[in-house]
């Protein structure tokens, strides 16, 4: 899993990176992005799409923008050494990333039930989740539409670029173990998913997994690809439920 593809091009390694640039990284990117949402959830009256939506602009603005300032404009890595541009991509990585999905998709899910039932005793965090992601639990094109924007195109985008590209890049920079890196990152983007305990164990699986991946591909695409797919897929499923609920109450 750590090997080089065969046709994958060249790659630049980093340069040796200073604890100085994590303690920037961490507050600049996840820190201030929690303090945000913090600050919108305090001033929201009720959840609605534009609030919503507001979130997944901030999501991507404060974690591409600390990518972007902290990383890319002070020198300390670049967006070839991160493996996105100029972008990587093999034909065939596109069918690596749906066979992965296809398989992490329904591991995640039932990793995420288990947790729910043996440590939480509920669904209450995961309905919190997705009453946010479906506004409120109501089926609209408009809504569906912004939220497969924002969940399934901003966010593995800037979240792929802040947790694998730089702050993954700076523990490999550091010469960390690859377990190592791979687990501290990912623990890293498993917080970030704060919700409930299941989703830090579902979002932490998938890091893992990106991870690899983004070792073994030197390239950011396989895993946003990869993240594309696992986000969208859940998103067209809620309200494709909640669709179905709508035009057959009943069933409810």
């Amino acid at each position: 899993m750590t090997g080089q593809p065969l046709d994958a091009q060249p790659v630049v390694e980093p340069k040796p990176a200073s604890w100085l640039d994590l303690f920037l990284y961490l507050p600049g990117g996840f820190g201030l992005l929690l303090l945000a949402n913090l600050g919108v959830g305090l001033l929201a009256q009720e959840i609605s799409i534009l609030l919503s939506f507001l979130l997944y602009l901030l999501n991507f603005f404060f974690l591409t923008g600390a990518v972007y300032v902290l990383g890319v404009r002070r020198g300390r890595i670049t967006w070839e050494e991160m493996g996105f541009l100029p972008p990587r991509v093999q034909w065939w990585w596109l069918l690596v990333a749906v066979a992965a999905s296809a398989i992490l998709i329904p591991l995640r899910m039932a990793l995420g039930l288990l947790v729910l039932s043996l440590l939480e005793g509920g669904l209450d965090g995961l309905q919190a989740r997705a009453e946010v992601i479906s506004v409120g639990m109501s089926f609209s094109w408009v809504n569906f539409g912004l939220t497969l924007l924002g969940v399934g195109l901003l966010a593995p985008i800037s979240e792929e670029l802040y947790f694998r590209g730089l702050l993954h890049g700076w523990f490999r920079s550091r010469r960390f173990a690859l377990w190592l890196r791979v687990l501290i990152s990912s623990a890293l983007f498993g917080l970030a998913h704060f919700d409930s305990l299941a989703v830090v164990v579902s979002s932490f699986v998938l890091g893992v997994v990106n991870a690899l991946f983004y070792e073994w591909s030197k390239s950011l695409w396989i895993p946003i690809a990869m993240h594309i797919l696992t986000n969208s897929l859940a998103v067209i499923v809620l309200y494709a439920a909640l669709a179905v609920l709508e035009h057959f109450p009943m069933l409810g």
